[in-house]
């Protein structure tokens, strides 16, 4: 089969080419359309820890998280007409929020809710109650709620907010630095361009498939929010290993005198005649 296999990718090589652009695009956009959401909590079911959480969020936790609408008066107090006027639809706003169960604010005249306000009278915040755990607060919501508070900012008052919900944490991009260690160690291996391309390209599309296929089974089922870490982890290592391997035999069949075509089709057939050699051996 795998003689086969690579008879017909050598014979049509540009088509087998095109069919793995065509599906990196396609599932890609597949993906972008019609893809779940990736889950920020993860569990073990049935794990002591599990079950530690799970008595913790039942007795000892509100029914959600809680972020703050801090501002700071530029000019005069915290509670000045202006800076009210500049601060109060923002609050109003936030309150007809989804998740959002309720916002304290100082403004409304509470008295236990005069510890929010600092005691230069300058700062004052707002709690704002959620439904839902932080990990649990949708990304585009809170986009929007940064969205609503930033545009308010004004030269009576100055908004931020905060909580972990509105924390924009990006990842560092590990995989990148780990390609290119790769590229550089390759190129001085091969001290060829072609040929320390091979791995790279290979790893390149399965990254890009894998990554496409995880936010479609998100539709379908959980997939944890670093899932693609892992996918990215095992298309760099997995796919740079085989196809380091495969080019490996392939160069080494040419410098034989074998002919390309047969060179590629003993390159995919090498591991399982390193199997007969092993069984040779050991009979």
């Amino acid at each position: 089969m795998l003689r086969r296999l690579a008879a017909y990718c050598y014979s049509h090589r540009w088509r087998v080419v095109i069919a793995w652009v065509v599906l990196l695009v396609g599932v890609n956009v597949l993906a972008q359309t019609v893809g779940g959401d990736l889950l920020k909590t993860f569990n073990l079911p049935g794990s002591e820890s599990q079950r530690t959480f799970d008595t913790l969020a039942r007795d000892f936790s509100r029914k959600g998280d809680t972020g703050d609408l801090v501002w700071k008066a530029r000019q005069g107090t915290w509670d000045s007409p202006e800076v009210r006027a500049a601060v109060q639809p923002v609050i109003d706003q936030l309150r007809k929020s989804p998740h959002v169960v309720s916002v304290s604010s100082p403004l409304d005249g509470n008295p236990a809710n005069q510890r929010f306000v600092s005691q230069d009278n300058k700062i004052a915040y707002a709690e704002i109650l959620f439904d839902v755990q932080s990990n649990d607060v949708p990304v585009s919501l809170a986009k929007d709620m940064r969205g609503v508070v930033s545009k308010a900012n004004s030269s009576a008052a100055q908004m931020e907010l905060g909580g972990s919900m509105f924390t924009d944490q990006s990842q560092p991009a590990s995989e990148l630095i780990g390609i290119l260690a790769a590229i550089l160690i390759l190129l001085i291996a091969f001290g060829s361009l072609l040929a320390m391309g091979l791995p790279i390209m290979t790893a390149l599309f399965g990254i890009g498939v894998g990554l496409a296929f995880v936010t479609l089974l998100a539709r379908v089922m959980d997939v944890p929010s670093f899932a693609p870490q892992v996918t990215a982890m095992i298309g760099i290592g997995v796919g740079i290993d085989y196809a380091l391997f495969i080019s490996t035999r392939y160069r080494e069949s040419l410098h034989a005198g074998v002919d390309p075509e047969r060179a590629v089709i003993h390159a995919l057939k090498e591991k399982k005649f390193a199997r007969k050699k092993l069984k040779n051996r050991e009979g």
